[in-house]
């Protein structure tokens, strides 16, 4: 029988490796500076989400939040901070001067900002409240109103981290069909500099994040997981 948990590891260990090389090498180039920096930060976005997951996986929930309770903070940081990144990055791909992060982006890192005060808030709980938060159902009655504060800020985070996938997937695709509707133009011929490869990266990050949606509502409310921890890291 297959063991799901291992591949599930493997895979994260393929990606977390990919992660690191990409982040290191979009760091190091010295062409495209305003595209590089955030797909860079991107990718070093998606390393620490998956030290998080591998972390999980190999010493337990538990005991991952008893050695390092900080963690969470940066990891739910960064998983708010993937699609500021990426829409950073088509921004300054399609922008016609270049474009890189400026002062005025700042508004995209409002979302990250409250994940990481979240993860403090996590920090400043008794210990044997995050023990409670990570093995058991922890019932509401017996919180203190700031635990129970930060319990509902963990619900409201993930929550709005899926809306906030959509909309940053309308305007990355509002961005793209006006870069190709430029191009069309400016040019007779557009073949080759319309980055279609874009478009389908941007789909195929929206399709990932649409089913770990759907994932999420089946197994809350149906007790019917749509992905396996293998198949989720697969992808």
């Amino acid at each position: 029988m297959v063991d799901y948990d291992n591949v599930g590891n493997m895979f994260a260990s393929m990606v977390l490796g990919v992660a690191l090389v990409c982040t290191i090498h979009f760091s190091a180039a010295r062409a495209y500076r305003t595209a590089m920096v955030p797909i860079a930060l991107f990718f070093f976005c998606v390393a620490l989400t998956e030290i998080v997951y591998l972390g999980e996986s190999v010493l337990g929930a538990n005991m991952l939040v008893h050695v390092m309770p900080w963690i969470l903070g940066p990891a739910l940081m960064a998983n708010l901070f993937l699609s500021p990144a990426l829409w950073m990055y088509v921004r300054a791909m399609t922008a016609e001067e270049p474009r890189g992060i400026t002062r005025h982006d700042w508004v995209h890192c409002i979302l990250p900002l409250v994940g990481a005060g979240v993860g403090i808030g996590f920090v400043l709980l008794p210990a044997e409240t995050r023990h409670l938060f990570m093995t058991t159902e922890v019932e509401a009655d017996g919180l203190s109103p700031f635990a129970l504060g930060v319990a509902l800020s963990f619900l409201l985070i993930e929550m709005v981290a899926y809306i906030q996938y959509c909309v940053y997937f309308t305007i990355i695709m509002r961005r793209l069909y006006r870069y190709r509707a430029r191009l069309r133009d400016l040019f007779a011929s557009t073949e080759g500099i319309e980055m279609r490869w874009l478009g389908i990266l941007t789909l195929v990050f929206f399709a990932y994040w649409t089913l770990s949606v759907l994932h999420v509502v089946l197994d809350v409310f149906f007790d019917t997981p749509l992905l396996t921890s293998a198949f989720d890291e697969a992808l």
